[in-house]
């Protein structure tokens, strides 16, 4: 009956349940007449007849398997433990887990050498592992008799058993892995499907494989959610991931959304390796120890143009994770049709992310050089901030907190009721905050110009001192830069002697745009005079390297739209010098002269909000106020003036009026006498301002640290095929 036609007739279920029900029925009555054979066949019949009978898959099948396996053969064990975990038992005594344990017993008695067929190895894996079964001795059983017959092994045997053994977290069997590295490289380009192939890299990554660039192409194994004093290098990674790479970029287009989603989701996860003497306690940025492996543009660029035309049949996590791998990858730039046309599938379908969905694809638009997706934060926002309000447990965790308020400053995005709801979240799980929390937190709202919040910064001081030395150098930084934006400059001082109550640091552990942050911070300090209290000096090596740093990350925004201003003030007679560094202050500004102390400061789009052009940045009120203290007389051009204006000349001075600065030139009435130089279009100028602003942010990846890793585990996994006489 399970292996006839579909029954599809009301009448006709309705007799084949019945019919069903009375075999099931006859079976328990006669329960000790059946032989091995005869019982698991039912069992079998049952699952794939997605017939209900719990009651004789999880009491009367292990009842009568303990009195009867001596005389099963390998494949009644198999697909005993099959048909179990198949309908989601075997992990309670309740569900069927005493099968496993017999099926285990006399699996280990008759020893690997009865385990001879390739699909009954790789189905008891599979089972074993869906149902978080198998003690050490059996997994190692299991790997020698897979490894033994790995050439008998078909596609789907060889894929169901790594992926078995990945779910299962069995990473010591490396004479296995590195069978079934050598059919890869055999099978991927002929023999391996689209689920092979995405089941075979989901397993590869989540078993913690990657490739440090330093170590010759070798792998090492990674302890997941953690760190791992047992490090084995795995010198055949690197050829199985390009082979699975040319298979998946041959089948792409066969690939369902869920083969897709893997595929990215291992691309992503193999970039990045967590180092041994990483303390467990804290979640130290990744950036300061990650290890880049080689990306796979090619593979990502055809999973790009397969996923596109089918998001529609994507569930909400397959796009979260396939984001978050194209960020993670940096390969969003060349894939903005992809991007494009996700932020319009999650501004439809918003209601159906959950928290993780939601906040990974926030920080994967906000953290790519893709087009910033500026709706879909709009949309997003208002779900967000209801679902922190109802005190959800899953919405309201430091990470998601610091997650969501990250990506929405570094998307620019101008949000005031989201972070009232993320600052009042924030302030009731404070305690459960790490230094990573902490970090990230203070700088998204610092960023935001969310910077009246006396109470939320308050209470971060605080976190931060009762967590004392477990900030990373780079999260310091974040946290004093962020402090620098308050109007109370007390605040910030309190934060900057706080840097240096810890254990000594090496400003080398800093990377550019956390060294500027210092200086905004040492500036903001040594030049308001409301300053009262001591500020630690900082070695004068330092404060040079600080400035220097200052220097470089803010020359990062010119533009040939700029050279036209200066173009401009060149013909009135206004003499200035362009990139003018200010070595006393590390300052750099647009045009400076110098003999007068006065500047002109073009603002380009990267100083507003996305959605809210006319208001600036927390980034921006702070590079204001520094440039106030600092003595500097600044005019200040904005690009949208700039660019509807017909007249330059008058755009010029009518800036100057605006910011009560007399320009000191004799020609008020000039007119251009060259033609302007030629600048970018308006697009284009926005876009690239964007995209340099990148280097003026620090980093983060959600979950930056040990114990946290972006999990997905593919539904399904292997299943027999027909049972054999």
């Amino acid at each position: 009956m399970s292996e006839g036609p579909e029954v599809k007739h009301p009448a006709e279920k309705a007799v084949y349940h019945r019919a069903l029900t009375l075999i099931v029925q006859e079976a328990h009555r006669r329960l000790d007449e059946m032989e091995a054979q005869n019982l698991v066949s039912l069992g079998y019949a049952i699952v794939i007849s997605n017939f209900e009978a719990p009651d004789f898959l999880f009491r009367a099948l292990p009842e009568r398997l303990a009195k009867v396996c001596g005389r099963a053969n390998a494949q009644d064990l198999s697909n005993a433990v099959w048909a179990t975990a198949k309908v989601g038992g075997g992990n309670s005594d309740q569900t069927g887990a005493r099968t496993f344990f017999i099926v285990e017993e006399e699996v280990l008695r008759r020893g690997a050498a009865r385990l001879e067929n390739p699909q009954n190895i790789s189905n008891t894996a599979w089972a074993f592992a869906k149902a978080g079964q198998g003690s050490d001795g059996l997994w190692a059983l299991l790997a020698d008799a897979a490894t033994t017959r790995m050439s008998q092994f078909k596609a789907q045997n060889c894929s169901n058993t790594l992926y078995a053994f990945a779910v299962a977290q069995r990473k010591d069997h490396h004479a296995l892995f590195e069978a079934v590295s050598r059919e890869i490289l055999q099978r991927a380009e002929t023999d391996l499907g689209s689920q092979d192939l995405a089941n075979m890299s989901w397993a590869l990554a989540t078993l913690g494989f990657v490739m440090p660039e330093d170590d010759g192409g070798r792998g090492t194994l990674q302890k997941r959610g953690g760190v791992t004093n047992n490090v084995t290098t795995a010198p055949w990674l690197g050829p199985t991931l390009e082979a699975l790479s040319r298979g998946a970029q041959r089948s792409c287009r066969k690939f369902n959304p869920q083969h897709l989603a893997n595929t990215a989701w291992r691309a992503a996860a193999s970039l990045t390796i967590c180092t041994p003497s990483t303390p467990l306690t804290t979640r130290i940025p990744r950036r300061a120890y990650a290890k880049l492996n080689k990306r796979d543009p090619q593979l990502m660029e055809h999973i790009a143009r397969a996923a596109e035309p089918i998001l529609d049949s994507f569930k909400p996590q397959e796009i979260s994770n396939m984001t978050y791998a194209f960020a993670k990858t940096q390969s969003a730039r060349g894939s903005e049709f992809l991007f494009a046309s996700i932020a319009k599938q999650v501004t439809r379908r918003v209601e159906e992310f959950g928290p993780q969905d939601v906040s990974n694809t926030l920080w994967a638009f906000a953290a790519s050089d893709a087009p910033l997706g500026t709706d879909l934060f709009v949309a997003c926002a208002p779900i967000v901030a209801r679902n922190m309000r109802n005190q959800k447990m899953d919405w309201r965790t430091p990470q998601r907190v610091a997650t969501v308020a990250w990506s929405y400053a570094r998307a620019a995005v101008y949000a005031p009721d989201l972070f009232q709801a993320l600052a009042d979240a924030a302030l009731a799980i404070l305690d459960d905050f790490l230094a990573v929390d902490v970090s990230n937190v203070a700088w998204a709202f610092a960023a935001a110009g969310e910077t009246d919040r006396s109470d939320l910064y308050e209470a971060l001081f605080e976190r931060a001192r009762v967590l004392g030395a477990v900030f990373a150098p780079q999260e310091l930084a974040n946290v004093v830069w962020s402090y620098a934006g308050l109007d109370d400059p007390e605040a910030c001082r309190r934060m900057w002697c706080f840097m240096f109550e810890g254990p000594p640091w090496d400003p080398n552990q800093l990377d550019e745009v956390a060294k500027s942050q210092l200086q905004q911070a040492w500036l903001r300090l040594t030049r308001d005079k409301r300053i009262s209290g001591e500020v630690p000096p900082l070695p004068e090596a330092w404060r040079r390297d600080f400035a220097e740093s200052f220097k470089i990350t803010e020359k990062s925004l010119g533009s040939r739209t700029q050279d036209q201003v200066s173009f401009v003030l060149n013909e009135i007679g206004w003499s200035h010098s362009t990139e003018h560094y200010d070595s006393e202050s590390g300052l750099s500004l647009d045009m400076a002269q110098i003999p007068t102390k006065t500047a002109v400061e073009f603002d380009g789009p990267v100083h507003y909000f996305a959605n809210e052009p006319w208001m600036l940045t927390g980034r921006s009120k702070l590079k204001r106020r520094l440039l106030d203290l600092t003595g500097w007389e600044v005019v200040y051009i904005d690009y949208r003036d700039w660019d509807s204006a017909t007249d330059k000349v008058d755009c010029v001075f009518k800036a100057f009026a605006k910011h009560g600065v007399d320009p000191q030139v004799a020609q008020r009435d000039a007119h251009l006498t060259r033609a302007l130089p030629e600048a970018e279009s308006s697009a284009d100028f926005v876009q690239l301002q964007r995209y340099a602003q990148q280097r003026l942010m620090p980093a983060f990846t959600p979950g930056d640290g040990a114990g946290f890793v972006v999990d997905y585990t593919p539904g399904g996994g292997g299943a027999p095929g027909h049972y054999g006489n």
